[in-house]
């Protein structure tokens, strides 16, 4: 295959969520982190001093499986449980009762940026790269074996957390997540 089909190839591929703003994130994330690592001004750029901790709590929040709402002119964020029943953008008015409960000030922000906990692609991505990045071929073959079985997430996460690499493993997932964070921090308020 040339170079012109593997980019239409490309293209055509990543063309297909381009309604999907989490997909994007994530596909941009990979291809900075991957490929323009060093060749981004992206990379060395630094989110001003007042986002770093806003960054770390939605970092956070997001391992603990919350969605984080951001408003971007009083840096409040709001966090509500990823229970799946919630949709921010789409609530109607049968359901103000039901919200009254979370005691949520977002709707009436003028605007506000939405994180979401990793999904299962996102999180199944993420432990093969973590496989492919460890330096010891016997424990990354184990993990791919793990991973392989039914049940992989369960079985890679009960292994994972009961070996030595258990830190590695969580150090490597709260990296991405902050690299998700920080990048669309940065393209969201436009630094």
């Amino acid at each position: 295959m040339n170079t012109t089909d593997l980019h239409d190839n490309i293209v055509s591929m990543i063309s297909q969520y381009k309604h999907d703003e989490k997909k994007l994130l994530s596909i941009f994330t990979i291809l900075e982190n991957e490929f323009l690592a060093g060749e981004n001004d992206s990379d060395n750029q630094e989110l001003p001093e007042e986002y770093k901790d806003i960054a770390a709590k939605i970092v956070n929040a997001m391992d603990r499986n919350f969605i984080s709402l951001l408003n971007p002119e009083t840096l409040e964020v709001e966090l509500v449980n990823n229970d799946g029943l919630f949709n921010p953008e789409g609530f109607v008015a049968e359901d103000d009762d039901e919200l009254s409960d979370y005691d949520l000030h977002y709707r009436t922000w003028s605007r506000f940026v939405r994180f979401d906990p990793l999904s299962y692609d996102e999180t199944y991505n993420l432990m093969e790269n973590f496989i492919h990045s460890l330096n010891d071929p016997k424990l990354s073959d184990r993990l791919e074996d793990v991973y392989n079985k039914r049940i992989s997430y369960e079985n890679f996460s009960y292994f994972v957390e009961n070996s030595k690499y258990r830190k590695n493993w969580l150090n490597f997932k709260h990296d991405y997540m902050e690299t998700m964070v920080k990048s669309k921090l940065l393209v969201e308020l436009n630094f």
